[in-house]
């Protein structure tokens, strides 16, 4: 065995960032400043490549959040995948996940 095969069998494989952030989207809502505790420093440049290269609808709205300590406010949006059924069917079989769930609770 090689090194390199034996390091990359000890190291866990990484999810790709915009599965990381299409996960996010698809059980709740994010903002640009949230993302980073997800690994990503430039959410709507995700936002953008989930649109355009995954065809996964994205809804948004601006909204305001504290900055500066408090001391000034952000103007930001938030996002979420678009939540009709075949939209989110859609995303979920990108994440490998089974729309079973979402039809479930429906």
């Amino acid at each position: 065995m090689t090194e390199a095969s034996a390091h990359s069998k000890l190291k866990p494989k990484l999810e790709l960032k915009w599965k990381r952030i299409l996960r996010v989207m698809t059980n709740g809502d994010v903002n640009r400043f949230e993302a980073e505790s997800h690994g990503d420093h430039c959410l709507n440049s995700t936002v953008s490549e989930i649109g355009r290269d995954h065809a996964v609808s994205i809804d948004w709205l601006w909204e305001e959040v504290s900055a500066m300590g408090g001391r000034a406010t952000a103007r930001v949006k938030r996002y979420w995948v678009a939540r009709d059924d075949e939209n989110m069917a859609h995303a979920r079989s990108l994440l490998g996940e089974s729309s079973q769930s979402l039809t479930a609770t429906a």
